[in-house]
């Protein structure tokens, strides 16, 4: 897989930025794209910092500083689907499109758990609806799995 590099101009390395990079580079021209297809690609580990990055902003929103990396995923994931340039969205469209992706990062993190059973690809295009099951897994699990969904 070719490697990209990003770095915020702080210097901190941007680890799921350069991952979803790699990952958009690797894939055949003009294949549709959805973010599910990226995070079931994941590493447990990325995952679990994305997912971190994801939890963070749910429960903080704006009265935080965004995770950069958090930021430039969804723009490239935003982009990469829709075809669409994430810089001329409207705060609230760009504010949509991060609660978005933050809860395809979540229902992706209780599909590994085995508590739901996505049917179509995540998404986090402003038009799609996500289709999944619980499991019976997720049936016994029901209080931790209401946790993951803010």
């Amino acid at each position: 897989m070719k490697k990209s590099r990003v770095t915020h101009p702080s210097g901190c390395p941007m680890q799921l930025s350069e991952n979803l990079l790699a990952h958009l580079q690797s894939r055949k021209t003009g294949q549709v794209f959805k973010i599910g297809e990226w995070l079931s690609a994941l590493d447990a580990d990325l995952l679990r910092q994305l997912a971190s990055a994801a939890e963070e902003f749910t429960l903080y929103g704006g009265q935080k500083d965004i995770n950069p990396d958090l930021v430039f995923c969804v723009k490239t994931g935003f982009e990469a689907e829709t075809s669409l340039m994430f810089s001329e969205l409207n705060i609230e469209q760009c504010f949509d499109a991060v609660s978005t992706f933050c809860l395809v990062v979540s229902l992706e993190k209780i599909q590994r758990h085995g508590w739901i059973e996505v049917i179509n690809e995540l998404s986090i295009s402003p038009h799609s609806s996500v289709e999944y099951k619980i499991t019976q897994e997720g049936m016994r699990n029901k209080d931790a799995f209401s946790i993951h969904l803010h």
